[in-house]
């Protein structure tokens, strides 16, 4: 297989799985929405840290050693990413309900304490690695 066709196919994969992670993110907390007349600063600031996290999945992801054959490699590649999006969200799950049971973030967030929107951020970029 050529070079430029198994590129193209990773960089569709990539594109791929990153809007997978927006609709995921939106997909769990659902009530947040990104409007542009009025942003809601904490709830952007968490996202992008859940966009680095991704980020820093595939770039582990695709850094590793290449395989004897394309479908091997794309196969470690893809199971690397599931599980990689299973421990973001899972990660997420225990930061929201078990470490901060005192109050909940959904609703800081939605309520634009910044800070909550750095620590969300901060977890997602730290599972990442």
């Amino acid at each position: 297989m050529s070079v430029i066709y198994s590129s193209l196919i990773f960089v569709i994969a990539t594109l791929s799985i990153l809007m997978a992670g927006v609709m995921i993110y939106s997909s769990f907390d659902g009530k947040f929405d990104f409007k542009i007349d009025n942003p809601n600063s904490a709830v952007l600031i968490s996202f992008a840290g859940f966009f680095v996290g991704i980020s820093l999945m595939l770039i582990n992801a695709f850094s590793g050693g290449s395989e004897i054959s394309f479908l091997t490699e794309l196969a470690n590649v893809m199971v690397y990413i599931v599980s990689g999006f299973v421990m973001l969200l899972l990660s997420k799950f225990v930061f929201d309900k078990i470490v901060n049971r005192n109050y909940s973030v959904a609703n800081e967030l939605e309520n634009g304490n910044k800070a909550v929107g750095i620590i969300d951020a901060a977890n997602f970029v730290a599972t990442g690695f």
